[in-house]
């Protein structure tokens, strides 16, 4: 016999009253120590002093009575109304509504200054940009774009010319002039663009398509220490849609990728 079944053996020989399911009776505080209470009676409720350090060595089971939903109600009920601190799901909602609202009025007032406080956006930014300023915000927190208003203009006309002059001396050249590597590469692009938001019927566009496949490997050829790698692909989609619905004002859903020239893609 195994020891399992000696242990099984001795404990219904030592206990015959033991049936499988039965409710064990406990002891506690308030029934008194030798009292015993079955569980989930409308007596039986342990305090939180109780459950922190138990005083009462009989008290086999600690534990809290659900017998009586109302009692639980009604304290959360006194909780609500003795806290006034605690508001109703809607007028919380109406609160954070107008904080919210607040933020963007701060957002757009910075925005406007000859100087915009780049510390100062990036606390106001943080909880989000509605769309109409996402571009111009997202421009200046990754430094593409100076603080100062009167350099805007002439900076973005700059960047925007060195870009288009990329892409005739990286992505418009023959096949045979690009090195064993830069073939891997643009070859890698092209497998990726075509599975990039597929979701999205603008990103299956071949305008939308050819865009991103030049952005993409001119940034690796330009960048070689980091290149391109899978994954990028997908970090420039929300850079297109911002810049898209900025530059056309239609939201991205409804735009008609026909009505934007080939030169606005280049740029």
């Amino acid at each position: 016999m195994s020891l399992g079944d000696k242990m099984k053996k001795s404990f219904w020989k030592t206990s015959p009253n033991k049936v499988p399911g039965t409710i064990k009776t406990i002891t506690s505080p308030a029934h008194g120590t030798n009292k015993p209470a079955e569980l989930g009676s409308p007596g039986l409720s342990v305090s939180h002093a109780d459950l922190r350090s138990p005083r009462d060595n009989s008290v086999e089971l600690q534990t809290r009575s659900f017998s009586d939903p109302e009692i639980d109600f009604a304290s959360n009920a006194d909780r609500n109304l003795s806290s006034p601190s605690q508001s109703s799901p809607l007028s919380s909602s109406g609160s954070q509504s107008s904080v919210s609202e607040l933020r963007i009025q701060k957002l757009k007032k910075l925005l406007k200054e000859p100087i915009v406080d780049i510390d100062q956006l990036k606390k106001l930014a943080w909880q989000g940009v509605p769309n109409s300023l996402r571009g111009i915000t997202w421009r200046l927190l990754l430094d593409y774009l100076p603080s100062n208003e009167d350099r805007r203009e002439s900076t973005l006309d700059r960047k925007r010319k060195e870009y288009s002059a990329c892409i005739p001396k990286y992505f418009d050249i023959d096949e045979s002039h690009r090195s064993s590597e830069e073939q891997v590469l643009y070859r890698q692009i092209h497998l990726d663009v075509p599975r990039t938001l597929p979701c999205l019927s603008l990103f299956q566009e071949d305008l939308i398509q050819k865009m991103l496949a030049r952005v993409l490997y001119i940034w690796g050829v330009r960048h070689p220490a980091s290149g391109y790698v899978q994954g990028i692909n997908d970090l420039a989609t929300p850079f297109i849609i911002t810049f898209l619905e900025e530059s056309s004002g239609v939201d991205i859903f409804h735009l008609d990728v026909k009505s934007i020239s080939e030169e606005a893609l280049s740029t």
